[in-house]
């Protein structure tokens, strides 16, 4: 409704229909008012409870390639550099943070077909055991 606008017309005609007088009046219009909207959003902040040790757990996942009867790690074998490379990202990760205190490491592996081999390492504040 915007803009509009209500006119009154009128035309006389004579013989043959010819136009002899013709006009227009503009009884009334309409335009919307302006509306400024001030959007002025209410912030809330809860604060978290303090921690006393604050304890985090960061996971990653990498697949190496092992050649047949052969248990070392080569990272020449196969796509072995950028699984290595994932590893080496997640630990770097962790050791450049000084706020960091690494409490505990562990790697699993789920080899297939089963190869006897030593379990895996675990490391638990800083003494290692198997």
């Amino acid at each position: 409704m915007d803009g509009s606008e209500l006119k009154i017309t009128s035309r006389i005609y004579g013989c043959c229909s010819d136009i002899l007088d013709e006009g227009s009046n503009l009884l009334a219009s309409y335009t919307e008012p302006v509306k400024e909207i001030i959007w002025a959003p209410d912030l809330a902040y809860i604060t978290p409870a303090a921690e006393t040790v604050k304890s985090r757990d960061l996971q990653g996942r990498a697949y190496i390639d092992f050649p047949v009867n052969v248990t070392e790690i080569r990272a020449d074998y196969r796509g072995n550099a950028v699984e290595l490379a994932k590893i080496r990202a997640t630990i770097d990760s962790v050791r450049q943070d000084k706020d960091i205190t690494l409490t505990s490491l562990s790697i699993k592996d789920s080899r297939l077909p089963k190869v006897r081999m030593p379990p895996t390492s675990v490391w638990h504040a800083g003494v290692p055991s198997r």
